[in-house]
C-alpha cells in the first residue's frame, strides 16, 4: 500500500487533534460543597444554602461553622471570604481554610467560622458570606451561604474596678453627661516615691454582671460568650480605651494592652478571660513636688461606660518601708510563717518591717509603723483578718479565704516625713488550697446565715442527711469532742477516718456574717459530689434576699464560680464535681430553672434528708 506524503500529513493531524481532544474532555477542576454544621439551638438553612444561628445574647457572640468538602479531582483553593448585605449586627469570618484537596474524606475537609454579634433585642439579622474560590469550569466560581440570628437580651456587662480593698463604682459616683454614663472613683494615692525611684499600684477590672443575668439561651452550646465586657476607643467620650490624663506626669500603663479587649462573664471552666491586672507605675523624677493625673477606661457597660481613677503621688527624700514575711528560719514559732511558699486559707501569716530605713544623711530615727490589708480575695470580710501589730514593726493577719492578699506598710522618721509605695512597701501573698477539692461559700449580707452543703451522690443526694450529706450539724472538726451533739458524719468511704482522706470536712460554720464556709476532701476517689447552698432562717437574723457566691478549687486552682440570689428557706442546687478513676475532676453546674445558676427549692429548716431530685 503506498501512502503519500498529504495523506501522511492529514493522519498526523488527526492523531495530534484526537489527543488535545482526550486531554480537553480528561481535565480535572474542583467542585466545592458546602455544609451547615449547627448545634444547640442552630438550624441548618436550604436553597440556598446556609445556617440559623437562633437567639444569640447581647453583647454575645454566636458561632456559625460549615464544613467544605471538594468533590472535584482539582486541590480547592480558598482565596478569601467577604461579607456581603449585612443588618442587624455585626458578621466576621473568623476562620476559613485555604486549602482543600480532593477526595471526599473527613480529615480532608476545610472549615468556615462565621460570628454574629447582634445589634438590639428582637432584631433580626442577616448575612450573606461570599468565598472567592478556583472552583467549577472557570476556575473561579464564588461560592456564597447565608445566615440569620436573632438579638436576645439575657443581661448587660457590669465593671467593678477594685483597688484599695473596695471594688466600685458604687453608689453616687456616677452619672449622666450628655446620655453617657460616666464614673469618678476615689483617688488613688501612690504616696511618697523617693527621688529617682518608681512605685507600681495595681487595679483589678472584672465582668461581674448582677446575679440571675446573662446565662446563654437553654439549649445553647456550652461556654457560649453572653454580656461580653468590651474595652475600646469611644469617640464620644475620651476616646482612649485606658489611658491618661493629662498624659505626661510620670504615669504609665505596664505592658500594652490590644484594644479592642474583652472580659467574659465569669466561667473559669470555659477558660474565658474574667479578670484583668493594670499595673501602673509612677517614676519619681530628680525634684521634689507633687504630680496628679486621671486614668481613664472605657468600656461597653451601660452603667459606666467611662471610669475615671485620679492617681496622685509625691516625691520626697523620704524613708523606705521594706515589709517581708517573718518566716521560722528568722522568727520564733508560732509567731512566724511556717512555709512561706505554702500558704493555706485559714492561716495566720506573719510579717516583720525590721529592715525598713531612712534616707536621711545621717539617717533619722523611724519612729511609726502602719500595716493595712489593701487587697483581699472577693466575698472576704476584713472584719476576720484579726490583725495585730497594726502600728508595731512586725504583724500578723488571718487569711479566710483562698486567693490573693495585698499587705502594705509605710514607715514615718521622727520628722514625721512618711514613706510611700515602693517595691518593697507591699507583699502579695496567694493563699493556695491544700485539699484536692475546696468549695468556698460567701454571700453579701452582714447578719443572715447561709449554709454550705456538700453531698455525695452514691451515698443518697438527701440534704440535711447524716450519711450522704457535708454541712454544719455533723461535719465541723467539732462534732469530734465528747460533749458535741452533732449528727452522724458522713463516711463516704470506710477506708479513711471521718474528716480525712476521701471523706470531707467543713473548715467553718459562719452563722451571721458574710462567710466563708468552706468544705474539703484532701485525696478524692472516683465518685460524683453535689453542691448546694441554703438559706436558713430559723434563727433571729435579717431574711433580707442575699446574692450567694459558691468558688469551686480543684487542687488550688479556681475552676468554677457561681452566684445566685436567694430569698430565705431557698435551697440552690448549684453544682456536681465529677471525680473520675485517671484523678481528673469535672465541675459542672446545675441545669438552670430560669432564674440564674442552678435551680432553687423551698426547704424549710434542716431537720431531715430533703431530696432536691435526681436530675442534675
Amino acid at each position: 500500500m503506498i501512502i503519500t506524503a498529504r495523506a501522511a500529513l492529514v493522519s498526523s493531524l488527526v492523531v495530534v487533534a484526537a489527543a488535545c481532544a482526550e486531554q480537553t474532555l480528561t481535565k480535572t477542576t474542583a467542585v466545592i460543597k458546602l455544609t451547615p454544621l449547627p448545634v444547640g439551638l442552630q438550624q441548618a438553612l436550604a436553597d440556598p444554602t446556609g445556617l440559623d444561628y437562633g437567639p444569640v445574647p447581647l453583647n454575645g457572640l454566636g458561632t456559625a461553622r460549615f464544613r467544605i468538602d471538594n468533590l472535584g479531582g482539582a486541590p480547592l483553593e480558598l482565596a478569601g471570604a467577604t461579607i456581603e448585605d449585612a443588618s442587624g449586627g455585626t458578621f466576621t469570618v473568623v476562620s476559613l481554610s485555604e486549602r482543600v484537596v480532593a477526595f471526599n474524606l473527613e480529615d480532608r475537609a476545610g472549615v468556615l467560622e462565621v460570628s454574629f454579634a447582634p445589634a438590639a433585642n428582637e432584631v433580626i439579622g442577616e448575612a450573606v458570606v461570599a468565598i472567592t474560590t478556583n472552583a467549577g469550569p472557570s476556575e473561579s466560581e464564588v461560592a456564597r451561604v447565608r445566615l440569620r440570628g436573632v438579638g436576645l437580651f439575657v443581661g448587660s456587662p457590669n465593671l467593678e474596678v477594685c483597688y484599695g480593698g473596695q471594688c466600685y463604682p458604687q453608689t453616687g459616683q456616677c452619672s449622666d453627661l450628655g446620655g453617657r454614663a460616666v464614673c469618678t472613683l476615689p483617688t488613688l494615692d501612690f504616696g511618697n516615691v523617693p527621688l529617682e525611684s518608681f512605685a507600681t499600684a495595681e487595679i483589678r477590672l472584672r465582668n461581674v454582671p448582677a446575679a440571675g443575668t446573662c446565662l446563654p439561651p437553654p439549649g445553647s452550646p456550652e461556654c457560649t460568650p453572653v454580656c461580653r465586657l468590651v474595652f475600646d476607643r469611644d469617640p464620644a467620650g475620651d476616646d482612649l480605651g485606658f489611658g491618661f490624663t493629662p498624659a505626661q506626669n510620670g504615669f504609665e500603663l505596664v505592658g500594652n494592652i490590644n484594644l479592642p479587649f474583652l472580659l467574659e462573664v465569669p466561667q473559669p471552666q470555659c477558660g474565658f478571660q474574667s479578670e484583668q491586672r493594670l499595673l501602673i507605675n509612677f517614676l519619681a523624677g530628680t525634684v521634689e513636688g507633687d504630680q496628679a493625673t486621671t486614668l481613664v477606661i472605657e468600656s461597653n457597660d451601660p452603667d459606666a461606660a467611662t471610669v475615671r481613677v485620679p492617681l496622685t503621688a509625691s516625691s520626697r527624700v523620704a524613708p523606705i518601708a521594706v515589709a517581708e514575711l517573718l518566716d521560722c528560719a528568722t522568727g520564733t514559732p508560732p509567731l512566724c510563717t511556717p512555709d512561706p511558699e505554702a500558704i493555706r486559707p485559714l492561716e495566720r501569716v506573719y510579717l516583720t518591717g525590721r529592715s525598713s530605713y531612712d534616707q536621711s544623711v545621717p539617717p533619722r530615727p523611724l519612729v511609726a509603723y502602719a500595716w493595712q490589708v489593701v487587697e483581699w480575695p472577693p466575698g472576704a470580710n476584713p472584719a476576720d483578718f484579726g490583725v495585730t501589730g497594726a502600728d508595731q514593726r512586725d504583724f500578723s493577719a488571718f487569711l479566710p479565704l483562698a486567693g490573693p492578699y495585698r499587705i502594705r506598710l509605710r514607715v514615718a522618721n521622727d520628722l514625721g516625713i512618711q514613706s510611700g509605695v515602693s517595691a518593697t512597701s507591699d507583699v502579695v501573698l496567694e493563699a493556695i488550697p491544700d485539699s484536692r477539692v475546696h468549695v468556698q461559700l460567701v454571700w453579701d449580707h452582714p447578719s443572715n446565715d447561709m449554709d454550705l452543703h456538700v453531698t455525695h451522690v452514691e451515698s443518697g443526694d438527701l440534704v440535711c442527711a447524716g450519711p450522704s450529706d457535708c454541712f454544719w450539724d455533723n461535719c465541723k472538726l467539732a462534732c469530734l469532742a465528747p460533749e458535741a451533739e452533732c449528727r452522724t458524719a458522713p463516711e463516704w468511704f470506710l477506708e479513711d477516718p471521718i474528716y480525712d482522706g476521701a471523706n470531707p470536712r467543713l473548715d467553718i460554720d459562719d452563722t451571721n456574717g458574710l462567710g466563708p464556709e468552706n468544705t474539703n476532701i484532701d485525696a478524692p476517689r472516683p465518685s460524683s459530689y453535689r453542691i448546694y447552698v441554703h438559706y436558713y432562717t430559723l434563727v433571729d437574723r435579717s431574711t433580707d434576699p442575699t446574692q450567694a457566691t459558691v468558688r469551686v478549687y480543684i487542687d488550688g486552682a479556681l475552676r468554677a464560680e457561681y452566684r445566685r440570689r436567694l430569698q430565705p428557706d431557698q435551697l440552690w442546687r448549684v453544682g456536681q464535681i465529677t471525680w473520675y478513676p485517671d484523678d481528673s475532676a469535672f465541675v459542672q453546674p446545675a441545669t438552670t430553672d430560669g432564674g440564674g445558676v442552678g435551680a432553687v427549692k423551698t426547704m424549710y429548716n434542716c431537720s431531715s434528708g430533703f431530696a432536691f431530685g435526681s436530675a442534675l
